[in-house]
């Protein structure tokens, strides 16, 4: 599986259930919020494809968008339910 090289992110790993849980689940659809973090996305819904330690304090996911061949990180605080 190809993974862009936009979804790298600096920073301590955190552990799952450090501090908060996570709000969305694998195989949900989610929104991007538009924003710096996601103008290269492409418009759309992505899926969750999996739930991610927590990243400078917040839940982070892998999701995927058909519209783009690999998937991206994005923080709980960038997605939305569609």
């Amino acid at each position: 599986m190809q993974v862009c090289w936009w979804t790298v992110r600096a920073g301590r790993p955190a552990l799952i259930g450090e501090g908060m849980t996570h709000k969305f689940r694998p195989g949900q659809t989610v929104r991007l919020c538009r924003g710096l973090a996601s103008r290269s996305a492409p418009g759309g819904d992505f899926k969750v494809v999996r739930q991610l330690p927590n990243g400078d304090g917040e839940p982070q996911y892998r999701i995927k968008s058909v519209r783009e061949p690999c998937e991206r990180v994005a923080k709980e605080s960038d997605i939305e339910k569609v």
